[in-house]
């Protein structure tokens, strides 16, 4: 699909998404609210519409672009209430009035966004540590962390992951998109490898999403190509690294080659000029 042609497409689906303005939605079952009751946050991803509702952010999904199978009441509701500090969980499923329909979920609204590069490295293991906490929980629950990436992050003094829109809760839910593997793992009934699949997909994409969250600070001034490059040397070097020392857990590994008072942006070049001269 050429560029002008997903362009066309993308203002017709904008269009037929004109319907949103008319609907009343019902947060919970409480307030009652139209999206001209709303603040538009963000219009730019193509699975949810943002907007802001006093202290909550309102994720309405964007159906006419794509479908998100685990945008599923069940799913959602099972999510509520589980005590995370820093991967933020829904709050309230958004429903069409008219036909209870969900159509998205409410979240925190954080504010106050600032830029972690220059924080210590000694401040940033804290926070990570507060996230593979909140990961452990996640995982002894059976939930699947999906899309954990620095688009999905806010610093305000923490790290704040603030897309849950493609978790899924293996023990309520299972979206048409699961891979084959977990499909079979789920209909198996087999505890301990659906445990044990849980633990290792979570903890990969905190990992992933921590070193990528560092390099961050210095990459997001280089072309894609570029980036691509480096992250590529960088993930196989951690990835030596956590062979080498018998742990699974990046945080582990950076606070072993780091010094805690240097600053995050400091952290991600070192990482840089260590990885530089390996072989390819």
């Amino acid at each position: 699909m050429n560029k002008q042609t997903k362009n066309i497409k993308d203002i017709l689906r904008s269009l037929a998404e004109i319907e949103i303005l008319r609907k009343k939605y019902k947060i919970g079952n409480k307030e009652i609210i139209s999206v001209f009751d709303l603040k538009l946050l963000s219009i730019k991803g193509h699975e949810y519409i943002v907007f802001k509702y006093e202290n909550k952010v309102i994720k309405i999904h964007r159906k006419y672009f794509v479908g998100i199978h685990n945008l599923d009441q069940q799913n959602i509701l099972s999510l509520i209430g589980i005590p995370t500090k820093r991967i933020l969980l829904p709050t309230d499923p958004i429903y069409d009035l008219e036909e209870n329909n969900i159509e998205g979920y409410a979240m925190d609204l954080i504010t106050d966004e600032k830029d972690i590069s220059s924080e210590t490295v000694n401040h940033l293991l804290e926070e990570m540590s507060i996230i593979y906490s909140d990961k452990n929980l996640l995982s002894e629950k059976g939930i699947l962390l999906r899309d954990l990436h620095n688009g999905n992050a806010v610093y305000n003094d923490k790290i704040n992951i603030i897309d849950s829109g493609r978790y899924i809760n293996t023990n309520v839910y299972c979206p048409n998109y699961i891979s084959d593997y977990l499909s079979l793992l789920l209909k198996s009934n087999n505890q301990v490898l659906l445990e044990e699949y849980i633990g290792e997909n979570n903890t990969r994409q905190v990992n992933n999403f921590f070193y990528k969250y560092i390099m961050e600070t210095v990459l997001y001034k280089v072309t894609n190509t570029e980036k691509i490059a480096y992250l590529s040397k960088i993930s196989a070097y951690l990835k030596y690294l956590s062979k080498e020392m018998d742990t699974q857990n990046y945080l582990n590994i950076i606070e072993s080659i780091s010094n805690k008072e240097m600053t995050v942006e400091e952290l991600a070049k070192k990482l840089i000029k260590t990885t530089k001269n390996m072989r390819k």
